[in-house]
Order: structure tokens, then sequence, then C-alpha cells
């Protein structure tokens, strides 16, 4: 969540809703609920301030492993909600996460491919990332493997592992 207003959000819902993509697009409210989750947030302070809402996703609303799933998130609060038939495009607190299910099995080599940032984004070109190990979960091993692509050079590639704590 990022406050992209000009003051305080005291209070706010973020829901969560998961469709099978039909071909077309998602427009509130009818795409967007009934939803599947949702996650309250309070005092989000400055204009550009950032938090993260988690919820937990009920195991029998995850779509079949192999169907392309949409994730789709609005946030409500008191004084701006999206407006009716209107398009993530249309409005900032409506988001949309295209999503390919896949059943992990236990014990085995997952890879997760996904973009951080693009030639064409605003985001600044260093960032860091993090990887975080759930608690119960002490002996899990992960890894990033990266590429970039720069302008005008060869591919690279590197790797970042993650050490046991």
């Amino acid at each position: 969540m990022r406050n992209r207003g000009t003051a305080l959000v005291r209070h706010f819902i973020v829901t969560f809703a998961v469709k099978q993509f039909a071909g077309t697009q998602f427009s509130y409210a009818a795409g967007f609920l009934p939803c599947t989750a949702a996650a309250c947030g309070f005092d989000l302070t400055a204009p550009g301030a950032t938090t993260v809402v988690k919820t937990r996703w009920p195991r029998s609303a995850v779509p079949a492993a192999g169907s392309h799933g949409c994730l789709l998130a609005a946030v409500l609060t008191r004084s701006d909600k999206p407006g009716a038939g209107l398009h993530v495009w249309e409005h900032n607190n409506l988001a949309q996460k295209n999503l390919t299910i896949v059943d992990v099995l236990p014990n085995r080599v997952f890879t997760l491919p996904f973009i951080v940032s693009n030639a064409l984004s605003k985001l600044p070109r260093n960032f860091k990332l993090e990887l975080i190990r759930p608690t119960n979960l002490p002996a899990l091993q992960a890894s990033f493997i990266g590429m970039r692509l720069p302008r005008g050079t060869r591919r690279r590639t590197w790797i970042a592992r993650a050490q046991p704590q």
C-alpha cells in the first residue's frame, strides 16, 4: 500500500479476490466482490508512505494447479473508493496481478520467475531485495538467481544465496 494522496489515511481495508481469467478485463465491483480475503490497516501517515498488509488465502479458494488466475485487490477508505464499472487503469485503489497456479511439492526445487524492474520503470536503478525465511522453517534453503541486461552490453548473471541463520 502506498499513500498517493495528500493527507493522512487513518484506516483502510484491502479486499482480495481470486478469479479465473476469462479473457476480459475486470471492473469494480463485479470482478472484485465478493472478496476472498481482506486486511485492514491504520495510520498510513504521510503522503508517499508505504505499508504491507497480509491476509490468509483460504485453501478452498486456490484455483487448480496450472490454471491462470488473477489476484484482484481493492483499497477502500472512508473518503476514497472506486466507482462502479471502473478498471484497474482508471482508479489508483484497484490492482490486478496475473497468476499461474503451481502445486509446490515438499522437498523439491522450485523456480519462481519475477521481474523487479525494467528499462521503462521509474524505480531507482539501485535497490535491495530481501528474502525473509519464515521462523517456523529454519532449514528452508532459498536463493535469488537474476539476470540483468544493461543497454549495449552482453548478458550478465548474478546469484545471491540465502545463508542459514
